[in-house]
């Protein structure tokens, strides 16, 4: 009979140590690849996002009212919402009626941690959500409908680059992603895209009158301002 031949115990250990470092090889590996590959989607998604806020001017209308009626029962107005070309977005119009004298507008404010500080921009936008009066508390104030269904915001709607199904279907996940990220404060604070979400109220001081207009827009400084279109604007718009 044939005798077997024992493996030597330093040939096992040494086999062992080997499949050892192997395999520790191959989950470092598999590990720096995950990590690469999560890093590379973390700034192609830094960059897209970064794209859309570079596109916000400094200065621009988010929202606006129109006074229709007023009466000692409270007052009739009209809101409309602007697109990111300045444009009225006018198959969303809405009538709404509040008690009360004066009335104030609710908005959600972004601000983003990627600013063009160095060059003296601040880039933010805003979302009206709720308007009151001086006659009903906020809490009870009336809902504004200031997305579409996808969450996208009007204000960020940019038709210059709908020149095609697309182009516009291309847009609209890049946004409805950018809105997504910015609403997880965790996602936000993972890419360091934005540095503050602030609720921002304005309102009227003065008597509203039936035919005024009041534009609600973003200013250069990042805060928010509510003031009486002039003459020329109410005959053009």
């Amino acid at each position: 009979m044939t005798k077997k031949t024992k493996t030597p115990l330093f040939f096992k250990i040494s086999l062992a140590i080997k499949t050892i470092i192997f395999l520790a090889l191959c989950v470092l590996g598999f590990l720096l690849y995950k990590q690469g590959a999560e890093l590379k989607q973390k700034v192609e998604t830094i960059y897209e996002l970064r794209n859309i806020v570079k596109n916000l001017r400094a200065n621009y209308p988010v929202a606006q009212i129109k006074i229709t009626k007023n009466s000692e029962k409270g007052v009739e107005f009209i809101v409309s919402y602007y697109k990111q070309n300045g444009e009225i977005f006018s198959e969303k119009e809405k009538t709404f009626f509040i008690s009360g004298k004066s009335i104030y507008i609710d908005c959600y404010t972004y601000n983003f941690a990627f600013s063009l500080i160095e060059t003296g921009e601040v880039k933010n936008f805003a979302v009206p959500f709720r308007i009151y009066s001086d006659s009903i508390a906020p809490k009870n104030g009336l809902a504004l409908q200031n997305t579409d269904k996808k969450g996208i915001p009007f204000v960020l709607y940019d038709e210059s680059y709908f020149t095609d199904r697309f182009s516009r279907d291309l847009q609209e996940k890049r946004l409805a992603k950018f809105m997504n990220v910015i609403n997880d404060p965790k996602k936000a604070e993972k890419l360091g895209i934005l540095r503050s979400l602030q609720k921002n109220a304005i309102g009227n001081t003065i008597d509203l009158k039936v035919g005024d207009i009041y534009i609600i827009s973003v200013e250069q400084s990042g805060g928010l301002s509510m003031k009486k279109a002039s003459w020329f604007f109410k005959i053009t718009h």
